[in-house]
């Protein structure tokens, strides 16, 4: 007989054993990724319409890239060029240190407003995506049958409608901008890097395999951390929600201290939980921590030994510097969007989920839309018994 979960010690065991027991065939990958890839056509098809928005805030990011990486490469030239350069002289200099840094200036002012205005178009496109499926999730269950809204119980559409939607609708950034844009920020720098110095971009490439290895076994475990939380919210909520519609039962058979007590157990256990999501990104964030000062450190050892070799510049070395961080931001981002993905994911299974529900009575393919006014009624070929 398997003991009462009574405790949220207990029930947060019995969440631990159920992930780390082998899964049952049918429960298997292989079985899951159809609908998973499922998920993903009607996420892209409910996008489709707004692909025009998409790609202006896909572009004003682009240019955010370019702007970004055009500092250290200026810095290398003002290092090597100017400032060291024996064949100028001192106004020469401070002319085009001048004018470089008005270029720049004017630049990065130019980008900073471009960022703005990016913040702005994402955050109405986020708002749109969202009413939108917030509209079609309550279209959907105001015509489901009445079976299926007691077993989801008031809470559980209430969480599906505010926070999984919330999680549903930030797919786009972290599911879709945040890699793509990760991703060819990553190869634009790795590119620059190769061509400035390829001895010291190969030795800072050398700490990053250990980084995806260890980022790609911690975030299979994410997904189905919050998908349990998400389940224990939905129970959570559904719990108040009915107690308080009949808070005079309640009053009225003493069961207040039970209620609270329901309360406090569920909410525990999504601390725990919470937790265990919590341990699992910090494990992955320890990594990134120790990785950026070992690169810092390999820059300036392995960097300064090709200098005083005469294999490199200082300027070189210098911009190996802001590229080490343009270097590793992308990669922090694959990683959060990873997690992130994962918290989205299970979120939009639960509204897909209802939105894939029958309703009760739809209409037959052939039927006709009702008059807005109706004037006459006909009976025809009705009896009434006398």
């Amino acid at each position: 007989m398997t003991p009462p979960l009574n405790t949220s010690r207990k029930r947060f065991g019995a969440f631990s054993k159920e992930g780390a027991a082998p899964s049952h065939p049918s429960a298997s990958g292989k079985a899951t990724s159809p609908s998973r890839r499922g998920y993903w056509r009607r996420y892209r098809a409910w996008l489709d319409p707004q692909l025009g928005a998409v790609a202006a805030v896909f572009g004003l990011a682009l240019f955010g890239i370019v702007v970004d990486m055009v500092w250290p490469l200026v810095s290398a030239h003002l290092i090597d060029h100017v400032i060291l350069s024996r064949e100028l002289s001192v106004s020469q200099k401070l002319g085009q240190l001048g004018g470089f840094a008005l270029g720049m200036g004017g630049l990065l002012l130019f980008g900073t407003g471009m960022s703005w205005l990016r913040a702005l178009r994402l955050q109405l496109l986020n708002s749109r995506l969202a009413f939108q499926l917030r509209a079609a999730l309550f279209h959907r269950v105001l015509r489901l049958p009445m079976s299926e809204l007691t077993e989801m119980k008031t809470g559980g559409i209430l969480s599906r409608l505010s926070s999984d939607v919330d999680s549903t609708t930030g797919l786009l950034q972290q599911a879709l901008l945040s890699p793509v844009l990760a991703t060819l920020r990553l190869i634009v720098t790795l590119g620059i890097i190769f061509t400035l110095n390829w001895r010291i971009a190969g030795a800072v490439i050398l700490i990053m395999p250990p980084i995806l290895l260890a980022q790609n076994l911690w975030a299979r475990r994410i997904r189905r951390i919050w998908k349990s939380m998400g389940q224990d919210r939905q129970e959570i909520d559904a719990r108040v929600s009915e107690g308080l519609s009949g808070v005079r039962i309640v009053r009225g058979f003493g069961r207040e201290q039970r209620e609270e007590l329901a309360y406090t157990l569920g909410h525990h256990t999504v601390i725990r939980k919470q937790m265990l999501a919590t341990r699992t990104q910090r494990s992955m964030a320890l990594i990134w921590e120790l990785i950026l000062p070992l690169g810092q450190v390999t820059i300036v050892a392995f960097g300064g030994y090709l200098v005083v070799k005469g294999q490199a510049t200082i300027g070189i070395l210098t911009a190996f510097q802001g590229y080490m961080w343009r270097l590793m931001e992308p990669l922090m981002q694959l990683s959060s969007s990873i997690s992130e993905t994962q918290r989205g994911l299970a979120a939009a299974e639960r509204v897909f989920d209802v939105l894939d529900k029958p309703q009760e009575k739809p209409d037959p393919p052939d039927a006709q839309p009702a008059p807005e006014r109706v004037t006459e009624l006909r009976f025809d070929h009705v009896s009434f018994a006398s």
